[in-house]
């Protein structure tokens, strides 16, 4: 088995949606090791983006490949073992630096982000990826807490992160849309701390993992990692534990929104919300309308604006 085949990519569609925490559940099975240099903390630092860049390998082969005579530049099983070969060594490169004892187990790859999800099939040919998904009010609120606005505007900091997260289920949708689910599973946050045993055996054998060397107490007292309330004087976050019985505080953060925050929050996310299967709490068709109407205000403010300009030049 080559090293991309035994490589389980963790992602989440955006940062606060429980990688960590579905790691730590992975990481019980004897099989399984964080893909992590020595002297990182493996449970909480490490997340290593492989995907984020992965489309600048996916140009140079076909960069490459362009370059080539006629004879090789039509072949696209050539084109893809050279992706896959770039793959599987940039993999052993980083399994190399890892224990002896730990080389040679299903290798657990961390990231916040979903990347370049696409080229996952050509350049680590065999992989897995389970995407996790969580409700963008929590992410929001999450987020917030810990990194503060991601840009400097007038709105309020959550606006932006649920734009973000906006953008990424959508773009995760369109690339799952051309992707076998024997390769990518989504699975929400939510999910995997209200049925632990019925997701953890769906995921051993979507990542053909025996569930029978899965420990029977390891999900007992599972607790959740990276809880954002923890931020040292520094200002950088503290990764830090959360017991099993925090858990649900954890999974309803940001749920309790006022009125008018849903209103905003179905129009900027609610197709995409409930494409994820998340319920926003207020009547479908009366915010279709509401959005309607802010778009409709929103435009004639904008029309004002350009007679405005239009009236104020000399």
């Amino acid at each position: 088995m080559s090293v991309a085949e035994r490589a389980i990519f963790v992602l989440g569609v955006t940062p606060r949606t429980g990688t960590h925490f579905l790691e730590r559940m992975l990481r019980s099975h004897p099989d399984c090791e964080p893909l992590a240099p020595p002297g990182l903390n493996a449970e909480m630092e490490f997340e290593d983006y492989l995907l984020d860049n992965a489309d600048l390998l996916d140009r140079y082969v076909e960069r490459t490949r362009a370059l080539w005579g006629p004879a090789w530049s039509g072949d696209d099983g050539l084109a893809d073992t050279l992706a896959g070969g770039l793959g599987e060594g940039l993999l052993q490169s980083l399994e190399s630096l890892l224990p002896t004892a730990a080389r040679g187990k299903r290798l657990l790859v961390r990231s916040p982000s979903i990347g370049h999800l696409e080229v996952l099939p050509r350049l680590f040919p065999g992989a897995r990826a389970v995407v996790v998904v969580r409700d963008p009010r929590a992410v929001a609120d999450s987020a917030v807490r810990s990194f503060g606005r991601l840009h400097r505007s007038t709105r309020p900091p959550w606006e932006a992160w649920v734009e973000m997260w906006d953008r990424e289920v959508r773009r995760l949708l369109s690339v799952s849309a051309s992707i076998s689910t024997l390769i990518v599973q989504t699975v929400r946050h939510e999910d995997l701390v209200r049925r632990r045993a019925e997701m953890v055996t769906r995921l051993l054998q979507f990542l053909d993992l025996d569930p029978a060397r899965y420990p029977a107490d390891a999900l007992e007292h599972q607790p959740v990692i990276g809880s954002s309330e923890m931020v040292g004087r520094s200002g950088y976050v503290h990764f830090d534990v959360t017991t099993a019985s925090q858990d649900v505080d954890l999974e309803s953060r940001g749920t309790g929104w006022p009125e008018g925050q849903l209103r905003r929050l179905e129009h900027l996310a609610g197709d995409s919300m409930r494409a994820m299967g998340y319920e926003i709490g207020l009547e479908a068709d009366a915010a279709a309308g509401r959005d309607l109407l802010s778009d409709a205000i929103v435009r004639a403010e904008a029309g004002v604006k350009r007679v405005v300009r239009r009236v104020a030049r000399p």
